[in-house]
Formats: structure tokens, C-alpha cells, sequence
């Protein structure tokens, strides 16, 4: 499955599915009752755009199951 990552240097959008998931500390309700993973997502392979391995809170990244 493919997520959508903004690159931390260019703010430039890419799609990729080489990323693994770290600090995985589980579900977590928010307090308006929304379902937030606790975890870190990080880039296996460099960025396309500045060629860093980038590190992103799983709950800053848009969903892949949403409508929009």
C-alpha cells in the first residue's frame, strides 16, 4: 500500500510504499473520539527530492483509506 509523504526540505508530495513502521505504541482514541496510530513511519529509501530518510508521526500523515 502506497502513503503519501510531503518531503520535510521541498514541502514536494510523493507517494511511495518502501517505509517502515517504528516506535509502533499502538491505537490511541483522540479527545473527539477519532482512532490515531502512535507511531513513527520512516522512509527505507531516500527522499526523490532531497534524498534524505525521512521520519514522519503516523497521525501528521493523511489516511489511504479516506475519500479524499
Amino acid at each position: 500500500m502506497k502513503f503519501i509523504f510531503s518531503c520535510i526540505e521541498t514541502g514536494k508530495t510523493f507517494e511511495t510504499n518502501d517505509f517502515s513502521l517504528t516506535e509502533n505504541n499502538g491505537v490511541a482514541r483522540t479527545p473527539d473520539g477519532r482512532k490515531v496510530l502512535k507511531a513513527t513511519v520512516v522512509l527505507n529509501t531516500p527522499c526523490p527530492f532531497c534524498g534524505l530518510h525521512h521520519r514522519y508521526p503516523a497521525e501528521e500523515l493523511p489516511c489511504p483509506f479516506s475519500p479524499d
